[in-house]
């Protein structure tokens, strides 16, 4: 069977994107950088015991691989 190359577009989610079922996590473009150190994307990720985090996410590379970091930060309140 042939490989297909054809990439999917990405499906909208914007009338889902503020009521986040558990166990799921909402990353958008980081579009105001505070400095070099700030994530590429950010958002919030939600637990199936209703724990919250933000989530910083960052493109980087090990040698030449491309791998992505995550760094969780428990949200106050959740």
């Amino acid at each position: 069977m042939p490989e297909t190359t054809q990439r999917k577009h990405p499906e909208d989610v914007s009338a889902r994107s503020h009521q986040m079922p558990r166990n799921s996590a909402l990353l958008c473009k980081n579009k105001a950088p505070k400095d070099s150190r700030s994530s590429h994307y950010r958002g919030l990720l939600k637990l199936e015991n209703g724990d919250a985090f933000w989530v910083g996410l960052w493109i980087r590379r090990i040698g030449q691989e491309p791998v992505l970091e995550i760094k969780l930060i428990r949200k106050e309140g959740s």
